[in-house]
């Protein structure tokens, strides 16, 4: 029903096809390496284009100011469509900009021809990458109403740019037809009857904050051809337009663009929450220690939206650099993308190079600014000691809420929950479940997904917690508590460590249940491929190739932190405070434009 992912899943095909040729096996370990590839590249070409658009210095400091990029960082191993797309929009503007200066016909129509492959196939990975090509129509017809006629340059240019266009078309024809020569041996499906309409998200945008919806996603499933489903989703989209008005809608925009943009991970943690080996590095950036790193991301975010307000402001005063205005387009594409689209924290992974962009020609003009400069050095010194007394103030307010105050924490062991699309049905009168998962780590706590939709919450099923020697270790009877929503059941029991890495099992039962009683279970990925490898589910005596909806943690009540390292904490921040406000006494005047590379 997502065929935007068909694409991806042909192209890393190939990508796979070709390592096993030279013995890379490590599907995992490959896959990571192509998504470091695509950021690094990603940020090699942006500063290409700051080169071309700017200047040498600046593509070089804005390399060097990703080392504080905490996206390069967390979204580096993820190769989904949302990190492989990255490198082929800016691919695609950089082409363009080396378009616009390029005067021996054979390399333009070269790069027109590779400039078609290059939004091709970032359109298939991710639509949004076809925002660089309305984009360039857009800055194109800006740029007709500003330009000098002469009848000689029209015909040398026109000449030029119709040789482009044609080699563009017939990159875009080889391209198509190459990669049907992959698609078409291999997949089968119709997608007139399974892939989802655009108006589905459309339609799913107009609710709440504009995130995904279940019930909206499980009402456009259930029609069964395109036309259905489009023609449900338009009666919802008027319906919802209706009933919020103009004022309503407003708000709306303004939850979304909040929604896509606020968060400075990203939604990382929720992404990567299911894991098969929790170590450290799932404590501190998604487990239960991730507030400081959050905190980190959330000043670079704010930082660098900072900067882009102040560059927009500049837009609209017409105070910017003319050749950067594509740019400024395909970002405002984005914006527009957000608010009449799904949202979602990770949509805005796909602009955020522009916005970084953006940020590298508003630091220099900011930092130059000489009444700036003048303000920075009387305001610092004077509020040094103010400062370091707040600091202090709000330091020991504080104290007690991280290392007195008990706090509760689920520290994920197994899980998998990635996706809880499928159902087990049936489960009544005599039916089980059996699912297994391997730790070694001290557990407390499991959590299943249920879905209860009958009318009734007479039906009582059975939990058994049983170890790799069928030992029963827990055990417990529950029913569901809603109707029509999914629902999540939690368990809670007496420590378990085990000895050594072991298999336990999870066992659901339903002696006497009554089929109009009966509720389902949620599960992923029953149609045949398990991405949940360390566990097996069999459903009564048949082995299903997926896994239900559950987790595995131990819930603990402890301080964020001890007293020693919060006082350490507190002591190095207020440290570097006093070093720097010595330094500003001591030396005068320091000129902070000096730091901040210009032309």
């Amino acid at each position: 029903m997502y065929t935007n992912n068909i694409p991806l899943t042909i192209y890393l095909s190939q990508y796979y096809k070709l390592l096993i040729r030279f013995g890379f096996g490590n599907y995992t370990l490959t896959g990571s390496l192509l998504g470091v590839f695509c950021i690094d590249a990603t940020i090699i070409i942006t500063s290409l284009i700051l080169k071309e658009l700017r200047d040498k210095k600046t593509a070089v400091f804005f390399i060097a100011f990703n080392i504080f990029n905490p996206i390069i960082y967390l979204w580096g191993t993820f190769y989904y469509t949302t990190i492989v797309a990255l490198p082929f929009m800016m691919l695609g503007i950089y082409l363009i900009v080396i378009l616009q200066r390029e005067k021996k016909l054979t390399y333009f129509c070269l790069k027109a021809f590779l400039f078609a492959i290059v939004l091709y196939i970032g359109t298939q990975l991710r639509p949004t990458t076809s925002f660089v090509l309305i984009g360039l129509i857009a800055f194109s017809i800006l740029k007709i109403f500003t330009y000098k006629f002469n009848r000689n340059h029209v015909i040398l240019h026109g000449k030029k740019l119709l040789c482009g266009i044609a080699a563009f078309f017939i990159g875009l024809l080889l391209v198509h037809i190459s990669y049907h020569s992959l698609l078409d041996p291999t997949m089968e499906a119709d997608y007139n009857k399974t892939k989802f309409p655009a108006t589905h998200w459309v339609m799913m945008g107009l609710k709440d904050n504009g995130g995904f919806d279940w019930g909206d996603e499980q009402a456009t499933l259930a029609r069964e051809t395109k036309e259905d489903k489009i023609k449900f989703n338009k009666k919802q989209i008027h319906s919802r337009i209706e009933a919020m008005g103009i004022r309503g809608m407003g708000e709306l925009f303004v939850k979304k663009l909040i929604y896509t943009w606020s968060d400075g991970s990203h939604d990382y943690p929720v992404t990567m929450r299911a894991s098969h080996n929790y170590t450290n590095y799932h404590k501190y950036i998604t487990g239960e220690k991730k507030d400081p790193f959050i905190i980190y991301c959330q000043i670079f975010n704010i930082t660098i939206l900072l900067f882009l307000f102040i560059q927009m402001v500049k837009l609209f005063r017409n105070n910017i650099n003319p050749k950067s205005l594509l740019i400024y387009i395909i970002l405002l594409g984005g914006f527009l993308f957000h608010i009449l689209w799904e949202a979602n924290p990770k949509y805005s992974l796909n602009f955020i190079f522009l916005v970084l962009f953006i940020d590298m020609e508003a630091l220099p003009d900011f930092f130059q600014n000489e009444h700036l400069s003048q303000l920075f050095n009387k305001v610092v010194p004077a509020l040094g000691n103010i400062f370091i007394l707040l600091s202090l103030i709000i330091s020991f307010i504080l104290y007690p809420h991280f290392t007195k105050d008990s706090m509760t924490f689920h520290d994920l062991v197994q899980g998998q929950f990635v996706s809880n699309k499928d159902r087990i049905g049936d489960m009544y009168q005599g039916s089980y479940i059996q699912q297994s998962f391997h730790t070694s780590r001290a557990f407390n706590n499991v959590e299943i997904q249920v879905f209860n939709n009958s009318s009734s919450q007479d039906a009582i099923y059975r939990f058994e917690l049983l170890d790799e020697n069928q030992t029963v270790k827990y055990t417990a009877d529950f029913s569901p508590t809603t109707k029509n929503m999914i629902e999540l059941i939690e368990f809670n029991f007496e420590t378990i460590v085990p000895k050594k890495a072991s298999t336990f099992y999870i066992k659901i039962s339903s002696d006497g249940v009554e089929a109009n009683d009966a509720i389902i279970f949620c599960m992923s990925n029953k149609q045949g491929y398990d991405v949940f490898p360390h566990g097996n589910l069999f459903v009564n005596d048949q082995e299903i190739a997926g896994d239900i909806a559950f987790s595995v943690s131990e819930v603990s009540k402890a301080p964020y932190t001890s007293s020693f390292l919060y006082v350490l904490f507190i002591g190095s921040v207020l440290l570097i405070e006093y070093l720097i406000f010595y330094y500003y006494k001591k030396r005068g005047q320091v000129h902070i434009r000096s730091l901040i590379p210009h032309s």
